[in-house]
């Protein structure tokens, strides 16, 4: 069951984050480390949204965790985004750059993510879309307009 859970909030991330990817610009870089993650390559003021899959250590098994996020990037031009407890060697990012709609999915190296196809349908002019699945996680960017997230089960 829980493998299914996770199958779906991968696949409707995914889904989501190739339906906005064709934003103007250079994506975000993603470097890892032990508690989180930073971004780089950013213009500061740069407003940034994020979804991930994280996975978190507890006594005797790993749980999963979905993370969101939206913050303006720091007077430098990177941003970290850190998670107490969370095991980012085993995590799947989707971050993007509010302002102009470019996103980067990024995960560790070694991590194995499985995709296949959902069926999105989304019509321009039209305020919804409909995905195939019983599970999903959505980061919706709209460029120069906002970021939302939701979940549906």
């Amino acid at each position: 069951m829980i493998r299914r859970v996770l199958l779906g909030v991968l696949c409707g991330t995914l889904a989501l984050h190739s339906l906005h990817a064709a934003g103007k610009g250079t994506p975000p870089s993603v470097a890892f480390g032990r508690s989180g993650v930073t971004v780089a390559g950013l213009k500061p003021g740069t407003r940034l949204a994020w979804l991930a899959m994280v996975r978190e250590p507890r006594r005797h098994y790993a749980a999963t965790r979905i993370v969101r996020g939206f913050a303006p990037a720091t007077p430098g031009s990177s941003f970290a985004i850190d998670y107490e407890n969370a095991d980012t060697s085993r995590s799947l990012w989707i971050v993007a750059d509010v302002d102009n709609g470019v996103t980067a999915e990024a995960k560790p190296a070694g991590t194995i993510v499985s995709q296949h196809a959902i069926p999105i349908q989304a019509a321009a002019g039209k305020s919804a879309i409909t995905i195939a699945s019983g599970t999903v996680e959505v980061l919706y960017v709209r460029p120069r307009g906002g970021a939302w997230t939701f979940s549906v089960a």
